[in-house]
């Protein structure tokens, strides 16, 4: 057996093994959904300008650090989102060795690409609300 052949079948992994991590991919996607982490939560936690008092220099930096803190925190739990469930779908995909591959398959991973590549761009040209089809809102619909 060569070596491509050798690396190939130690690469072979049963359907149903990753239908298993598939299922704990998807339960990790939920965990992240119902935690305080998720993006509709962390968007909630917000601090009004007033909770900063007034009368002295720092409250503007203050308000404005918490501001750039708070946004990166919602990019990076979407980010987060849409990568547990790209992963999710490309696991289903390869559990079928990428033979049925489902067209919503394919546009749900080409939406989740373009999400990934407005978050790749600096952060005062992207604001993670302005994204549709949030990280997260929806499991793959794969049969497993």
């Amino acid at each position: 057996m060569s070596d491509s052949e050798a690396s190939a079948a130690s690469l072979k992994v049963e359907a149903d093994e990753l239908r298993q991590f598939k299922k704990r991919i998807d339960g990790l996607l939920d965990d992240l959904d119902a935690s305080q982490a998720s993006p509709k939560q962390i968007k909630a936690q917000s601090v009004s300008s007033a909770a900063y008092g007034t009368g002295f220099p720092q409250v503007e930096t203050i308000r404005n650090t918490y501001e750039k803190v708070h946004s990166r925190l919602e990019v990076f739990s979407a980010m987060l989102g849409a990568q547990i469930e790209a992963l999710s779908i490309t696991t289903d995909m390869a559990r079928t060795n990428y033979e049925s591959v489902e067209q919503d398959q394919v546009e749900r991973l080409q939406a989740l690409q373009r999400q990934m590549d407005r978050y790749a761009t600096p952060a005062s040209k992207t604001s993670p609300t302005n994204t549709k089809g949030t990280a997260g809102s929806g499991k793959s619909e794969g049969s497993m």
